[in-house]
Formats: structure tokens, C-alpha cells, sequence
């Protein structure tokens, strides 16, 4: 991130992680296809942004949510 740069000037820091430019999932896209989605609306992009406490916080309940359904096939016995 360059200081001064756009995401610098919208708020975003070091860690936070774009999920979402302009209704679209970029979650697993490139850094090249998420800077062509940002630049597809030059003057407006609205993003959808988690910093890395909330990513630990997600992780920990997939984690928690794994471990409570383990043995759970998901079948009913008869």
C-alpha cells in the first residue's frame, strides 16, 4: 500500500483484506483483477473490507464450528 495512495486516503490498512468491489466477490480474485474491478467506476468504488482481527475472529468460529460437528455424518438413524 502506497502512503498517500487511494487506499491509504480511504481508510484501508496494512492486513485488511478487500472481499467486495461493486457488488462483486474479489475474495480469491488476482491483486491485478481487483485493481481492475476498483477502476471499472474510476470515480467511485464501494468496497466491502475485514481488518485482520475480524479474519482471526471468522477463523476461530470455522474452527469452533468444525470441531462441534465432528463425528456428524448428517444422516438420522432410523
Amino acid at each position: 500500500m502506497d502512503c498517500g495512495g487511494a487506499a491509504d486516503r480511504a481508510g484501508l490498512r496494512i492486513g485488511d483484506r478487500i472481499v467486495e468491489v461493486n457488488g462483486h466477490n474479489v475474495e480469491y480474485e488476482s491483486h491485478q483483477s481487483l485493481i481492475e474491478a476498483v477502476c471499472a467506476q474510476p470515480n467511485t468504488a464501494d468496497l466491502i473490507v475485514v481488518d485482520e482481527e475480524y479474519d482471526k475472529q471468522h477463523e476461530r468460529w470455522v474452527q469452533e464450528q468444525a470441531r462441534s460437528h465432528e463425528g456428524h455424518t448428517g444422516v438420522v438413524p432410523p
